[in-house]
């Protein structure tokens, strides 16, 4: 039995301590050895289920070794950190970027201060792996990164049948030397699937909260918006396409500057009056209001026959539903 199979064991106290020691281990190995080692623990699932442990164990201490140890058998492993991109979305990825707070703990022992200063210094780890799953216990609801109850449990569970199916397996062809194929494995979020995403961003949150996103692209975005709005068939989402879109221009008018889409503006704002989309039409018209802080835009709406369109919206003045702001338009 190895130790990355001891490391599963159910029982804690057995996975703990050689949880510990197989962190001792990875610090100290040979680089040239270490590739090697970290692929090892992949194909033999341990970096699954150490994943497992540090995001769904009972104890504490359990959560932050595992931790740590998943960031010892992945990182600088392209294809352990794949895995792990496969399995978390890309906001909690990020954390993984953000710098390490330090916590400076004098020893009234100096041979301890030594000690402790060595293995730091040894240690492999640079990136935020204990803030990263940190993160995964917290619920969060932001335009970059939307994590709650519901996203932990369908990791959680992912993670739990992948794992009972390699144990099966492995059962059922006890000569075969098992190695997990996990370029086969990541994890579906239905949770997630329900929301509308531009560029990793959830459009739903950037409308709750404006203030909190900088696009580095906001034409690209902008753009991407608009090509998921013509592909769009329900009303409400094409709506939230558009608020974002005019949301965008506002923020980043300069960057911006002229659309080019504006054929295309004009006859969807045609086929929403047409089609009685009225609410639709008004976000739309709302976007190309926004537009009009560069003048060639203006000239493009008028040359266009944007104003005879945008005039139809009059007749609906009165419809329930119709913003005041886009009677006023």
């Amino acid at each position: 039995i190895t130790l990355f199979e001891l490391a599963r064991s159910p029982c804690f106290a057995i996975a703990l301590k050689t949880a510990t020691v197989l962190k001792v281990i990875l610090n100290q190995i040979a680089p040239d050895q270490f590739p090697q080692i970290q692929d090892s623990a992949r194909q033999q699932l341990s970096l699954l289920y150490q994943i497992f442990q540090a995001v769904d164990s009972r104890l504490k201490i359990q959560r932050n070794e595992s931790a740590q140890l998943v960031g010892l058998m992945a990182e600088g492993n392209n294809e352990s950190m794949k895995l792990i991109s496969r399995i978390f979305p890309s906001g909690l990825m990020r954390i993984l970027e953000t710098p390490q707070v330090e916590k400076k703990k004098q020893s009234r022992n100096p041979l301890k201060r030594s000690t402790a200063s060595n293995t730091q210094s040894e240690s492999r780890i640079k990136l935020n792996w204990v803030e990263f799953f940190k993160a995964i216990g917290r619920d969060e609801r932001k335009p970059t990164l939307l994590w709650n109850t519901d996203t932990r449990n369908e990791v959680i569970k992912a993670i739990s049948d992948e794992i009972d199916r390699y144990e099966r397996e492995k059962e059922n062809n006890q000569e075969t030397n098992k190695i997990w194929n996990h370029e086969e494995f990541s994890v579906d979020y239905e949770t997630l699937n329900k929301e509308l995403i531009i560029f990793d961003t959830y459009l739903g949150v950037i409308l709750e909260q404006p203030d909190q996103l900088q696009l580095s692209k906001p034409s690209s975005y902008l753009y991407q918006c608009f090509h998921k709005l013509i592909m769009e068939e329900n009303e409400d989402n094409r709506i939230r396409y558009l608020n974002v879109m005019s949301w965008c221009y506002r923020n980043y008018p300069e960057k911006i500057g002229y659309v080019s889409c504006y054929p295309n503006l004009i006859q969807l704002l045609s086929n929403y009056i047409s089609n009685k989309q009225i609410n639709t039409a008004g976000a739309l018209l709302e976007f190309i209001l926004s537009s009009f802080k560069d003048q060639r835009n203006v000239r493009t709406f008028i040359n266009l026959n944007g104003v005879a369109t945008a005039a139809e919206l009059l007749e609906y003045t009165h419809c329930t539903g119709c913003s005041g702001t886009t009677i006023v338009c």
